[in-house]
């Protein structure tokens, strides 16, 4: 659990998820460049 990349992508899902409840338009465009 004190792998640093699973730190680092938790870290920057946790990111993710600020900015899409604070901008759902744009953490749909980058969701949709994720998927695609």
């Amino acid at each position: 659990m004190t792998n640093p990349s699973i730190i680092f992508f938790l870290f920057l899902f946790f990111v993710w998820l600020c900015s899409f409840s604070s901008k759902p338009f744009s953490g749909h465009l980058v969701a949709g460049q994720l998927t695609n």
